[in-house]
């Protein structure tokens, strides 16, 4: 009898890990920043936003009886909650069927679940989508997303005020490559000038817009060519190389940087558009707040004979107390 080879073994266990790789990360930064409002109790909220008068200084005559009054400027801003959901299902064989490093399939399932809905949540907050309201045929409830918020024109629906809509100082809608320090500063300017203070903004970038302002520490933005100006110590023993920038310092406002794949995404798919790499949101998070009609939850189905099932749900409404004072860079094109 021949000898056994390997290759001609029959009956082989497959080697399988114990465990299951998942490459993607669930990174939701804006979401987990926002403040949380109280539970809203109808689908379509208000709030006041108000904006102090500018006045004159000149000193009034000795004696004169009051005639003339003002008032403070306040307006309603409107937001409309929105039904996110993520349903799973698996089969009555699937879920007792042994795999590698799960217990048991619906667990599982209902742990990816709901990590998909936080995603899902963080995407429409950080979207160019509209808000709506339901129309009985084709039309959900819909929350508005961040960069619509900061529109210089009037929204669709539910149009914020004109009072409290950013001037297009505050926006970069140009090619990327036009998106400079000195273009950076111009919009912080504009945000001062509103505002009649420093800002303190978090800046949720995408990450070809993060390696731009990366470079911004190794070439001098300034000159047409991006000539290599700027020196920067560097221990050759190290076996490093350090080009990050995580935090800006202007005269006008500081940013914290944070980098997001979720940006400006395609609201039917959830997949990256060409603005989403390239644009980002520079928020003062004080001013934007998360209210939960019905805060992430996980619900089971009745098993109707084809195996387990449930879904995960939210309501949720995203509020932009105040426009003014944000800033945007809202593009699809490197240059």
């Amino acid at each position: 009898m021949p000898e056994l080879l390997e290759a001609n073994q029959v009956g082989k266990l497959q080697d399988i890990s114990d465990a299951v790789f998942n490459v993607e990360a669930a990174e939701t930064p804006f979401i987990s920043m926002c403040g949380k409002d109280p539970k809203p109790h109808q689908k379509q909220s208000s709030w006041q936003s108000e904006k102090y008068p500018v006045d004159g200084h000149q000193g009034e005559m000795d004696g004169q009886d009051v005639t003339n009054f003002d008032s403070g400027q306040r307006k309603l801003l409107y937001g409309m909650a929105q039904l996110l959901r993520r349903a799973y299902k698996v089969s009555t064989f699937a879920d007792v069927t042994d795999v590698a490093g799960i217990k048991r399939e619906i667990a599982h399932q209902k742990a990816l679940a709901m990590v998909v809905l936080k995603t899902k949540m963080e995407s429409r907050a950080l979207s160019d989508s509209e808000s709506s309201e339901d129309d009985n045929v084709a039309i959900p409830n819909e929350t508005r997303g961040g960069f619509k918020w900061l529109d210089t024109g009037a929204q669709a629906h539910l149009p914020v005020d004109p009072l409290f809509r950013p001037p297009v100082e505050c926006h970069h809608t140009t090619p990327l490559d036009t998106f400079t320090e000195k273009t950076f500063r111009s919009q912080l300017d504009a945000a001062y000038k509103l505002r009649r203070s420093k800002s303190s903004l978090d800046g949720f970038v995408g990450v070809t817009l993060k390696g731009l302002v990366d470079d911004w520490t190794v070439y001098d933005s300034q000159t047409p060519t991006q000539v290599p100006v700027r020196s920067f110590q560097h221990k050759g023993d190290s076996g490093q190389l350090i080009n990050v920038v995580d935090f800006l310092k202007f005269s006008t406002g500081t940013v914290r940087l944070h980098i997001s794949s979720q940006l400006h995404t395609d609201e039917a798919t959830g997949a990256p558009t060409n603005f989403t790499d390239r644009s980002g949101l520079f928020l003062d998070m004080r001013m934007w707040r998360i209210a939960f009609m019905k805060r992430p939850q996980d619900r089971r189905l009745q098993d109707g004979g084809g195996g387990p099932r449930g879904y995960c749900e939210t309501i949720m409404m995203l509020k932009c107390m105040n426009p003014l004072g944000h800033l945007k860079v809202e593009t699809d094109l490197d240059s």
